[in-house]
């Protein structure tokens, strides 16, 4: 199918799914808050149908001529979308408790209720923004078969995720790679989804990358995000921050093989077949992939990989959509699996894509130190 076509399917519904999610919240709160102002109903009729295209008009606007008024009108109204998904659950919640309330016959002033509960949904929300803002690092250990000694205690820091570009800017990334030199990492590995879908000035945004310098490089992948920019400029961007893209391509480092799996572009089939043929089953290898696919990963194993690390799922980034990964990624979704003499890590990321918000996970910098397996 034409991905031009496919991608106007998705603005449709997505558009859809936002108009009606308005007129939901609308019909709710005229009827939670009796409004019988006819000034005030038109006033907020028309507030929440410019807010219901404010999303992907700014979408738009971003990716035509990105500046300071349109970057900002499109992170206001990516917040809003955040927003909007937790009114519309507290709003829900309400309707529940009216219902149960009338079945029951039990007394209730619902806009006292309904106060309570977007109180708590705006509260959230600012959480939810909050939290996306300042990345943890997390420590975890894997132990691998076979390892080199010079590889004993090396410490890896994994990135990905990270999504600059109208949103996370420069100043993001600053803080990102403070984070990381203070870690003082043997290497760094990125996996993919360095650039969002919006966003310009790629070599400025990537700009602090170039002060990291581990001993025993940066190397990465590209994932979903740089193929909806344009490829050319992101592959020149990323070049210039000194991480070495492995593009269905492995290097050797010091007796441990990295394996890059190169993300399919835009109207091709996804097809690991190239980078299955570079695992060396004699090497202790370590395997990048931006988006663990049950079946890929699975793949990967099967061929001799000991270890595969991966990010794209978020975690759902926004409760309760983690479900929705847990569901697609299983095993994969996030965090650290371990089966046998094979370990598989996929990162909940470090920025966010769409909403900026992140709530029921945290965004995070992936601190591994790598072990003999005993």
């Amino acid at each position: 199918m034409n991905m031009k076509f496919v991608m106007l399917i998705m603005i449709v519904m997505v558009a859809a799914v936002l108009f009606a999610g308005h007129w939901f919240l609308y019909y709710s709160w005229d009827y939670f808050f009796q409004i019988e102002n006819c000034a005030v109903s038109k006033t907020l009729i028309i507030i929440l149908s410019i807010l219901s295209v404010s999303f992907l008009v700014t979408l738009f606007l971003v990716h035509w001529r990105e500046n300071f008024i349109t970057s900002w009108a499109y992170m206001l109204s990516a917040s809003w979308t955040g927003i909007v998904w937790y009114l519309t659950l507290a709003t829900v919640l309400i309707w529940f408790i009216d219902w149960a309330a009338f079945f029951t016959t039990i007394d209730i002033h619902i806009a006292i209720i309904a106060f309570i509960m977007y109180g708590i949904a705006l509260a959230y929300s600012g959480y939810g923004i909050w939290n996306a803002r300042f990345p943890r690092v997390n420590r975890i250990s894997i132990e691998v078969k076979n390892l080199p000694q010079a590889w004993y205690g090396r410490k890896v820091v994994l990135l990905t995720d990270i999504h600059l570009g109208a949103i996370h800017h420069i100043r993001f990334a600053r803080r990102v790679v403070g984070m990381i030199q203070k870690l003082s990492p043997d290497m760094v590995l990125v996996g993919g989804d360095i650039y969002d879908g919006a966003g310009k000035e790629l070599g400025l945004l990537a700009m602090p990358f170039k002060d990291l310098k581990p001993q025993l490089g940066m190397y990465g992948v590209i994932g979903n995000h740089e193929t909806y920019i344009n490829i050319g400029q992101a592959l020149k961007a990323i070049k210039e921050t000194g991480i070495q893209l492995l593009r269905n391509e492995q290097i050797d480092i010091e007796g441990v093989q990295i394996v890059g799996v190169d993300y399919h572009m835009p109207n091709e089939k996804r097809n690991i077949l190239k980078a299955l043929d570079l695992i060396d089953n004699n090497k202790p290898t370590i395997a990048i992939y931006h988006e663990p696919v049950v079946k890929s990963i699975d793949a990967m194993r099967a061929a001799g990989a000991d270890v595969v690390l991966a990010g794209h799922t978020h975690q759902g980034q926004m409760w309760p959509f983690d479900f929705i990964t847990r569901a697609i990624f299983k095993n994969y979704n996030c965090g650290l699996y371990v089966d046998g003499d094979f370990s598989q890590y996929t990162s909940s990321g470090v920025g966010t894509w769409g909403p900026p918000l992140r709530t029921g996970n945290k965004p995070e910098i992936v601190e591994i130190i790598f072990e003999q397996k005993t």
